[in-house]
């Protein structure tokens, strides 16, 4: 019976060992992997809260420099003429020349352009005058409210004494077109 007793006690604890290592092989170690790829991946969203708490100073400062551009750009949009205030905005840099004493040589629109909402209206000018009517003139357009670009300025002498300059430069005024949407 001694030996019946050992192959019961060998059995009983090959049996035992048997069912830990499945244990182990079948539950255990699938267990562990996953709880460290659990812990994997909550590490990684502790290290991608902790760099996004660090761009929040960098997120809110954008925030300010948005609404700083979005009303630049609405006040800007209220000094945009449309097109039917064309004319009369041609009618005030009539007015501005005859102002500061020049006279008008050329008046030369030019096909416009769209530019998003807004449509480029270029026009080829040539002004006689001297140079503080010139000088004097251009500061005032300049200073207008509606949005318009001087460029490709161009000075030349007509009178032989150099009292009377021609200035040639194009104007581009800017209009809508009716509503301006986001």
């Amino acid at each position: 019976m001694n030996q019946h007793a050992r192959f019961q006690s060998l059995l009983a604890t090959s049996l035992i060992g048997a069912l830990a290592l499945a244990y182990v092989v079948t539950i255990f170690l699938p267990r562990q992997r996953a709880v460290a790829a659990l812990r994997t991946q909550l590490a990684e969203k502790q290290d991608f809260i902790m760099q996004s708490e660090l761009l929040r100073p960098v997120v809110e400062s954008k925030t300010d420099e948005l609404r700083e551009t979005e009303a630049f750009i609405n006040s800007q949009r209220q000094q945009v003429p449309d097109l039917a205030q064309l004319p009369e905005m041609f009618g005030t840099i009539s007015d501005k020349i005859r102002e500061a004493g020049a006279r008008t040589e050329r008046f030369e629109p030019a096909p416009p352009t769209d530019c998003g909402a807004l449509r480029k209206l270029p026009v080829r000018m040539t002004v006689q005058g001297s140079f503080e009517q010139l000088f004097q003139l251009l500061s005032d357009l300049e200073g207008l409210p509606a949005p318009l670009w001087i460029d490709e300025l161009e000075i030349s002498q007509e009178a032989e004494d150099g009292t009377s300059l021609a200035c040639t430069f194009n104007v581009a005024v800017f209009a809508a077109e009716g509503e301006i949407s986001d």
